[in-house]
């Protein structure tokens, strides 16, 4: 019976690590060419609670694109941290305002995953520090 107990917990424990190298492996698209991303926080610069993350999406000779949709996660740089998640559809001339709320002080990465309304797929990653109160 112990045998079979050791054979289970190596199985699962084989198909946990799969699963994690699987993840590990995905990579996301770059930006197209001809679409160009940008961040700012509001207050600036980023502190402790409450936010406002400005994304502007454009094309590269600079005309807004509206109605994409965005799914934002920020993550602390260091594991063990709960992430932050957003979304936005709404953005008139290009510009996609999120309310958002910084849970700690430290490095953080922001990555914005952006669904065109062409049906094109991205996604970008911001890194940035946001300070104590």
């Amino acid at each position: 019976m112990a045998h079979w107990r050791l054979l289970s917990i190596g199985l699962l424990l084989l198909l946990a690590l799969m699963a994690g190298c699987g993840r590990a492996g995905r990579q996301a698209a770059p930006p197209p060419a001809d679409v160009v991303l940008t961040l700012a926080v509001e207050p600036e610069p980023a502190r402790i609670g409450e936010a406002t993350l400005v994304l502007t999406l454009k094309t590269s000779d600079g005309r807004a694109i509206p109605d994409a949709k965005l799914d934002i996660r920020g993550d602390m740089a260091h594991a063990g941290m709960q992430p932050v998640l957003a979304a936005s559809d709404a953005g008139p001339d290009g510009v996609y305002r999120v309310p958002f709320r910084w849970t700690m002080a430290g490095d953080w990465f922001v990555i914005v995953q952006v669904q065109l309304p062409d049906g094109r797929r991205f996604e970008q990653r911001f890194d940035l520090r946001v300070a104590g109160s």
